[in-house]
């Protein structure tokens, strides 16, 4: 499956904690956690959040 951003949509930021990402991207909560537990998506702990880079969800999400 292939992602194409919204041509609306507006810049995303370089690092987005899990729920934004997955509103962002399209997918679920539970689908992110199982790509970082697959070991198919970085993630590290900001604070008490789980964040991952906008970059790398592109890449996975275009793959």
């Amino acid at each position: 499956m292939n992602y194409i951003a919204p041509a609306s949509a507006p810049p995303a930021p370089a690092f987005q904690n899990i729920q934004q990402a997955a509103r962002w991207s399209g997918r679920s909560d539970e689908t992110l956690y199982r790509w970082i537990a697959a070991g198919k998506l970085a993630a590290f702990k900001a604070s008490r959040s789980t964040v991952v880079k906008t970059d790398d969800l592109v890449v996975l999400l275009t793959a």
